[in-house]
Formats: C-alpha cells, sequence, structure tokens
C-alpha cells in the first residue's frame, strides 16, 4: 500500500509513504491520484516526496516499472525528494535520470526528517513570497 497526500495546505507537495508489502499495483494507483491531485491545482508547480522510510523491499521488475512511471510525471512537477531510499533505489533512479534527456526534473535524496522539513519550509517560503 502507498499512501499518497498533500502535506502542506498550500497543496504544493505530494507525498507518497509506501508501506511494507507494497506493489507495483500500489504505484500506480498511486500515481494515477498524484496526477489527478497536480492536474487540479496546474499551472502552480508541485513537488513530490517518495516517503520509503517503512520500506526498503523494491518489487520485482523494478527497471520496467520505474521507467513507465518516470514517462508519466505531471507537467507542473518541479521537483522530487527521496527520503528513506536505500541504495538499489539510488541507483535505479540515477541510472534513469540519465536515460530521461528532455526532463531535466531535479532528483534529491534526502536522510533526515530534518533535511526534509528543510526543503519543505524553504518551498513554502519561496511560494508565500511570489504571490
Amino acid at each position: 500500500m502507498i499512501d499518497v497526500t498533500w502535506t502542506d495546505e498550500g497543496q504544493r507537495i505530494i507525498h507518497y509513504k509506501f508501506q511494507r508489502g507494497w506493489s507495483w499495483d500500489d504505484l500506480y494507483a498511486a500515481e494515477s491520484q498524484s496526477l489527478e491531485m497536480a492536474a487540479r491545482v496546474a499551472p502552480q508547480p508541485v513537488h513530490i516526496v517518495l516517503d520509503m522510510r517503512e520500506s526498503q523491499v523494491i518489487p520485482h521488475n523494478a527497471l520496467s516499472h520505474i521507467t513507465v512511471v518516470m514517462k508519466r510525471q505531471p507537467p507542473n512537477l518541479a521537483s522530487v525528494m527521496f527520503i528513506g531510499a536505500n541504495a538499489f533505489v539510488k541507483v535505479l533512479v540515477n541510472m534513469m535520470e540519465r536515460l530521461r534527456l528532455n526532463d531535466k526534473t531535479p532528483m534529491i535524496y534526502l536522510n533526515s526528517e530534518k533535511e526534509l522539513e528543510t526543503r519543505i519550509n524553504a518551498i513554502n517560503d519561496v511560494d508565500s513570497t511570489s504571490q
């Protein structure tokens, strides 16, 4: 299972929380939900947090599924932040980043809740000053 929620009241940050035992079907359902969420606030930029702290195991055939998901990102995506990503996930994503020639959306790896809070606060501060 993967829970998908807004992290902030301004609807700028979509948070995917991966639970132990998630499947690719769960990821596709979460992706569909987040695409709808992002479309509702477009053209406002959105940031995605992929929180993998509770799930360190990736289902089989990761490369093919991650390729599909990375090709279907919302047009208003500003960044993707990973928290709790293990070495395997980092290697997969780094490999996929090199293959996506036209998309320069930053992929950011965070090591702690404090780093995540700092990023979220920075996003909200920038967005509140631009209104």
